[in-house]
Parts: structure tokens; sequence; C-alpha cells
């Protein structure tokens, strides 16, 4: 595991490439955000991190005083649930956001434009960031069912403004125009299924906190989105404790 800068991360992904592409399957992106912009707290992470992994093959990087970036080669995994929480027992708090995804060719275009340098004037202006320094909570809901929108609704709204998408082909643009803290994305939808839609916003935001909601028995299509990046599930129909705990976890939300 390399500890890399914005300065050396092309070098050292162009040294990871071949093993990337002859073992896509075996290599993960991880995404740290923290709860609190803390340069010293962020550095932290990412040595605990790169000790964890000392003996992967990988880069970590702390692109600003609340994210890092993480390319590893943990293996082929089944349950990505699974390796989210043991990716998660190395972290110092529960002040954090971690999202784990299998690495695939958009995937590590993607990563290359994360671990580019910046522009001093643009950095901070991440989606992440505008979460976080505002104070008004957005929740987004989509779901193609009215009821279960309004059961949801009921339950957050008097902590902030909630947006809604009754159609697959709906859920990125509204996405994109409220840039919620957290999205309750249903896999079951008319027109672009949810697995299909998590890829558009993980794309557009790798830092979406999503929420996937479902009434399907299928544990595979589950473990599905949380291998695309989808941070966890909520089952139909969701109970307001349950919907509260998941609030509670996430870094940009202000209760």
């Amino acid at each position: 595991m390399i500890i890399a800068n914005v300065h050396s991360n092309k070098d050292v992904l162009v040294q990871l490439a071949p093993s990337i592409q002859a073992h896509m399957d075996e290599w993960q992106i991880v995404v740290i955000r923290t709860a609190k912009k803390d340069a010293d707290y962020v550095s932290g992470v990412v040595k605990m991190l790169a000790a964890a992994y000392v003996d992967k093959d990988g880069l970590i990087v702390q692109k600003s005083d609340s994210n890092i970036v993480m390319l590893v080669r943990l293996g082929l995994y089944s349950n990505y649930i699974k390796l989210k929480h043991e990716l998660e027992k190395h972290l110092p708090d529960h002040n954090s956001q971690l999202t784990v995804r299998k690495m695939s060719l958009p995937g590590l275009k993607q990563l290359k434009n994360e671990l580019a340098p910046q522009d001093s004037k643009k950095k901070g202006n991440s989606d992440y960031e505008e979460r976080m320094a505002r104070r008004e909570n957005i929740f987004m809901i989509a779901d193609d069912d009215m009821f279960l929108r309004k059961t949801i609704a009921t339950a957050v709204k008097k902590h902030g403004t909630v947006f809604e998408a009754g159609h697959g082909d709906e859920v990125l643009d509204t996405y994109k125009k409220c840039n919620p803290n957290i999205l309750f994305l249903d896999i079951h939808m008319p027109g672009k299924n949810g697995l299909d839609t998590i890829d558009d916003i993980i794309n557009a935001d790798p830092s979406a906190f999503i929420v996937m909601i479902s009434a399907d028995s299928v544990k595979e299509n589950i473990l599905k989105a949380v291998e695309k990046g989808a941070t966890t599930f909520l089952s139909k129909p969701p109970a307001k404790d349950k919907i509260m705990d998941i609030l509670g976890q996430v870094p940009t939300i202000k209760l």
C-alpha cells in the first residue's frame, strides 16, 4: 500500500494499471468522507488504513481535509456488505461515511479524475462539501410507490426539504438539481431501475449516501447494490425508527 499525494497519484496509477486491468474483479475503490474538516484527523485515518493494508497492492491519498480515496486489491468478494463492515473497523470513530465498490472501467476512469490535481480555486466545491457547508438538510426519495414516498417524507420532512422522483428516468436529473444529503432509492422502478441508477449517481457524485429501499427478498440484489456503491439498505415497509437510525449515520445531516 502506497500513501500517495496529488503530485504522485498519476505515476502510482500507471504502476498499478497492469494489475488492475488483469485482475479488475479483485480491486476495490474506497471513498471515505469525514464529518469535519480536520487535516490532522484525516491524516491519522490515512495512516491507520495504510497500516491495516500494508501488504496489499494499492494507493491511498488524502484528497482534502475531509476526503480520502483508496484503491486497493483485496481479492474476490461476493459480499460487499461484509467487506464494508471490515473496512469500517479500521476507522477511529463513527464520524465518517465509507463506501466501497468493485473496480470497473468507468470506475477507473472516474478514479483518475478524482485523483487528478485540482485547481486551488475549485478545491472545496465538491457536492459533499456543499452539503457539509449548508445549514439545510435535503432528502430525496425515488420510488414509484406514492404511499411509500409519503411514508418516508413524513418521517424526515421536519428535518429538512424533501424532493421526490417517481420514475427511474427522473432520478439523476433530480439528484443533480437538489444535491441531497441522502437518497432513498427503490431497486425496482419503471424506466431505469435502481441498480443501474446507482452507476449514474456514483459517476456524478462518488460521495453520495444511497439507501436502497425494496421489499425484494432476493439477497443478491441488495449485495449488488452495495457492490455498486450504495451505502446501506432499508426494507419495505420502512419503520420510522429505522429511517431515523439511518439519518444519524449521514455525516452531512444536521439533526
